[in-house]
């Protein structure tokens, strides 16, 4: 696409700037069938970066709840995904609605313990769609699914949200909260 803008530059130069615009969410529509969602599936912005192919989006999760289609996206950089298989080690999950792109409700950060460092690192990013339990128990249910399901912590610290409070307790039965 760089290269036809390009082209189209230096070749007439009484291209209006709206029309390059436009000519590049064309482009965009196409390659997307104009779901902005797809977009972030495709290379290279999936990977952690242009130079290293390992997935940074670590799963696009869609679901029903009342009837209406929900869906959460969580990112990780895979080498920070060890941190939540290191056996009893602290899991903390805080949900914010200040920083979150619209259509989502809000954006959930799990973070765990690095021993190595002492100091609790942000391991998921996920946007949400809702506040409901069963939100919570699917960001918590695709966590897991996403660390080949070893994450068994010592304690989770969380919200005071009942909703999410009740998921961990789900998810993580017996794990002081």
């Amino acid at each position: 696409m760089r290269e036809v803008l390009e082209a189209l530059a230096t070749t007439d130069m009484s291209v209006a700037p709206s029309a390059a615009v436009s000519f590049a969410k064309n482009v965009r529509k196409e390659l997307t069938g104009g779901d902005v969602f797809r977009a972030i599936e495709l290379e290279p912005t999936v990977f952690v970066s242009p130079d290293d192919e390992r997935p940074f989006l670590q799963f696009h999760y869609v679901y029903a709840h009342a009837g209406v289609i929900k869906r959460m996206i969580g990112f990780a950089h895979p080498d920070l995904l060890r941190l939540l298989k290191y056996p009893k080690n602290p899991l903390f999950v805080d949900c914010t609605f200040k920083v979150c792109p619209k259509p989502f409700a809000q954006l959930a950060v799990v973070m765990s313990y690095d021993p190595a460092f002492e100091l609790y690192l942000p391991i998921f990013y996920v946007l949400l769609p809702d506040k409901y339990q069963d939100t919570y128990w699917h960001l918590l249910d695709n966590v897991i699914m996403q660390c080949d399901l070893q994450v068994e912590p010592r304690y989770v610290t969380c919200d005071f949200e009942l909703g999410l409070v009740n998921a961990v307790r789900q998810q993580f039965a017996g794990v002081p909260i």
